[in-house]
């Protein structure tokens, strides 16, 4: 059952950095164990995924827009991908279809609206040392 949400800024918070390496590095250790084991060592969950400050802005500067949503995808590899989509002040997404206007920025005029993905992903494109 779904919470409703009163306070979208209530949603998020920063946390120390020792916790959110706490975090990931129990995904690093142990990803593989929810996976079966045809699927296990194909780099199918990514550590991370990064994007362009350009696309984030791009984003935000969606009319109506008062946060950024993540989903989980998956490519033809089975690979499980990070998309980011504007939500409004309904929780609503605001995609292309749903909404006319595009961002005011030439970056986001350029995506055709609503949806940001194909990040740079690690495994392959890796911080080091990671979060």
């Amino acid at each position: 059952m779904a919470t409703a949400i009163n306070d979208i800024n209530s949603m998020g918070r920063f946390i120390p950095v020792d916790e959110a390496r706490a975090l990931t590095a129990r995904f690093r250790a142990e990803k593989e164990i929810i996976l079966k084991p045809e699927y296990e060592k194909m780099d199918l969950l990514p550590i991370c995924e990064s994007f362009s400050r350009d696309n984030i802005e791009a984003l935000l500067g969606f009319d109506g827009c008062v946060g950024i949503r993540v989903y989980l995808g998956m490519d033809d590899k089975l690979q499980v991908r990070i998309i980011l989509t504007a939500f409004d002040e309904s929780f609503q997404d605001i995609l292309p279809d749903v909404q006319s206007t595009v961002a005011k920025s030439s970056v986001a005029s350029q995506t055709n609206g609503g949806t940001v993905e194909d990040g740079a992903r690690c495994p392959d494109i890796c911080p080091n040392p990671p979060l």
